[in-house]
């Protein structure tokens, strides 16, 4: 697992990544990507078809999680809330 040196190291990352990952080539998302550790985590044990969608507000954390994931094409990032998910996603949630 990559780890960024500003942001702390995430708790429970291999209890995350096992109880979510159902499908090695499924889509998920990270919706408060932070530092990216679950991410990168994910990313680790998904297949090369499946993708992962980070969002977060923050436009530091977006800087620094491209910086460390964007060489992955199966990594998407968005700025924006959580509560936006549909929009990202491309479907409505209303």
């Amino acid at each position: 697992m990559k780890s960024s040196p500003i942001y702390h190291i995430p708790v429970m990352v291999q209890e995350v990544v096992d109880g979510l990952i159902t499908d090695e080539n499924g889509i998920y998302v990270d919706a408060t990507v932070g530092g990216g550790g679950h991410s990168s985590a994910m990313l680790d044990m998904l297949g090369p078809t499946a993708k992962v969608v980070g969002i977060d507000r923050d436009a530091e954390s977006i800087f620094q999680v491209s910086g460390l994931l964007s060489s992955d094409s199966r990594f998407y990032i968005c700025q924006g809330s959580f509560t936006e998910l549909g929009r990202y996603m491309g479907f409505s949630m209303t």
